[in-house]
């Protein structure tokens, strides 16, 4: 992004600590991830997404990039003052405040989560934030290199394989991979022109470590897809979990780091039971994203008799006439038995390869 060039004389600079959602919108604002916004939302910018599921230059855009300033900060917090941004304890960047607003809390919720239930996360956690937002200008960032090789971005999938003129295809994921994954990944693999990309989204609410995630999906894909071109890369987003709308935002910023297809499975981005099952996929019926092919799956499933695996509008398998007699497979599920340590229904989800990784780093009691 080009950042702001205003010149402010420099006066006994503050600081503002922030917390992880602010620095993940902020490391995604600098990276272009986020593009046409190329700054935090001002209050205008927020009504409009709010009430037309647009930005005020037309683009579709579902959820609001919000500046939300610790409760313990907001005393120091001045109009047309520059500011230092801390995380971590890290100066990571400079702004200068813009505006000082608050938002209707109620509305945000039913706009962007459907619900203003304090069941879902994301409206809880919207709830308990102090009502204290600015927009701001980025002037200057620190350790931006750092950033850019840790993290996906557009420089790093445009210097990846462009001689093999592959089609790149990005799948998302917070989860270890199960044999669901596995079947899913393998049948668009098939393909020769594809360099499948699977992308880990780092937030304050992974259950399983980035790193952990990242060694299975290595481990998997050296042993089943040796002859095909798999990369693993690491994306940071904060934990919205909504549904459709997080679907849209992902699907963007898929499009801005230059893949050209993006798979949306079953309930992606969704929490509990607050979106229908394949609502997500709805919300591209449209095609408001020029240049990203949207590829819609079905949920993969196996039957319990001959354990064959099989996507739910297939009809593989008919043991005894009993279509319906299958299991399906789920993060939920995976994390619930990795928490009780039941052995043998993890192993009838879960890839040997992926119990040894589980096992190494204590998650379970073998």
């Amino acid at each position: 992004m080009t950042l702001n060039k205003r010149k402010i004389k420099k006066k006994n600079i503050d600081y503002i600590n922030i917390d992880f959602g602010v620095y993940a919108n902020f490391t995604n604002i600098i990276l272009g991830n986020y593009k046409p916004v190329l700054n935090f939302f001002n209050k205008a910018e927020l009504q409009n997404v709010l009430k037309k599921n647009k930005l005020i230059n037309g683009n579709k855009w579902t959820i609001p990039i919000l500046f939300n300033v610790i409760q313990r900060e907001t005393k120091k917090i001045k109009i047309n003052q520059l500011y230092y941004l801390k995380y971590n304890n890290k100066v990571i960047g400079k702004i200068i405040i813009d505006s000082i607003f608050r938002i209707n809390k109620n509305i945000y919720c039913s706009k962007v989560f459907n619900t203003n239930s304090i069941k879902h996360p994301g409206v809880k956690k919207i709830k308990k934030m102090h009502n204290f937002f600015i927009s701001c200008s980025i002037l200057k960032v620190k350790y931006l290199s750092t950033i850019k090789e840790k993290y996906i971005n557009d420089a790093k999938i445009k210097n990846h394989d462009d001689k093999l003129k592959l089609k790149k295809v990005s799948f998302t994921t917070r989860n270890i991979p199960h044999l669901g994954h596995l079947y899913l990944l393998n049948n668009f693999n098939k393909s020769q022109n594809i360099n499948l990309c699977i992308v880990i989204l780092i937030n304050d609410k992974n259950k399983f470590s980035p790193k952990i995630i990242k060694e299975s999906y290595l481990k998997l894909t050296d042993l089943f897809i040796k002859k095909r071109k798999v990369s693993v890369y690491q994306l940071l987003l904060p934990s919205f979990f909504a549904g459709p709308n997080e679907a849209f935002l992902q699907a963007v910023i898929m499009k801005n780091i230059g893949f050209n297809s993006f798979i949306v499975g079953r309930d992606h981005a969704g929490v509990s039971n607050f979106y229908l099952k394949y609502g997500s996929q709805k919300i591209f019926k449209n095609n408001d994203l020029i240049n990203l092919q949207i590829i819609k799956t079905k949920e993969p499933i196996r039957c319990k008799k001959c354990f064959k695996l099989f996507f739910e509008n297939e009809i593989i398998c008919r043991c005894d006439g009993k279509i319906k007699n299958t299991e399906n497979f789920s993060g939920t599920i995976i994390r619930k038995y990795i928490k009780q340590n039941n052995i043998i229904k993890l192993n009838k989800l879960l890839h040997t390869t992926t119990m040894k990784i589980i096992n190494k780093n204590r998650l379970i009691k073998i």
